[in-house]
């Protein structure tokens, strides 16, 4: 991945239940290695490390939910942010409001969430 210009890394939940029910990872994988491996990367990459950020109506939409990602963010460390909500047949099951996402999006600190 060295050799790619760009990467993006996805995140969607910030609990270690959450992340083992809905990431389904390999056996004994778990959420803070996965962050820890994205540092990891990041911190030796050379392009742009974008971090992709899913927020899943009752699943990653607390406001609980939205300090972890802060904090996952400052560990992290990427060029950009993406903020996105599922759209389409999932929007009414998974997707959080307009609304909830300018919430989210300015309590990041973000200067705009990417409309996905």
């Amino acid at each position: 991945m060295n050799e790619c210009d760009q990467v993006i890394g996805e995140l969607a939940v910030t609990f270690e239940e959450k992340f083992q029910n809905n990431q389904r990872p390999l056996a004994d994988y778990s959420l803070k290695e996965y962050i820890s491996n994205m540092q990891n990367f990041n911190a030796q990459y050379n392009g742009k490390f974008i971090l992709d950020i899913t927020i899943l109506k009752n699943i990653s939409d607390t406001d609980e939910d939205v300090e972890k990602f802060k904090n996952f963010i400052e560990i992290i460390n990427p060029n950009e942010i993406f903020l996105e909500t599922p759209r389409g047949k999932f929007k009414n099951t998974l997707g959080v409001s307009q609304e909830r996402k300018n919430e989210i999006t300015s309590k990041i600190n973000l200067k705009r969430a990417l409309q996905i």
